[in-house]
């Protein structure tokens, strides 16, 4: 809704300029040295890979024990 002049005067306004933030270094994360990943990327998606699995574990285990067992 609103004005159908100042929609116009937007419009037509020069873009606004980009601020580039200086990168902080506190919200890095760190990987531990005795792990054997290069970035904490790797273990992100790692995590997330497992809480799949680990979600349908107690199924799946439930559906193979009958499978084998019959």
């Amino acid at each position: 809704m609103g004005n159908l002049k100042s929609k116009l005067k937007r419009s037509k306004s020069k873009p606004r300029k980009k601020v580039d933030l200086p990168d902080s270094s506190s919200a890095r994360k760190t990987v531990d040295p005795r792990l054997p990943f290069s970035n904490y990327r790797q273990i992100f998606n790692i995590r997330n890979g497992w809480k799949v699995v680990s979600r349908q574990l107690e199924d799946t285990s439930k559906d193979h024990l009958i499978r084998y067992t019959n």
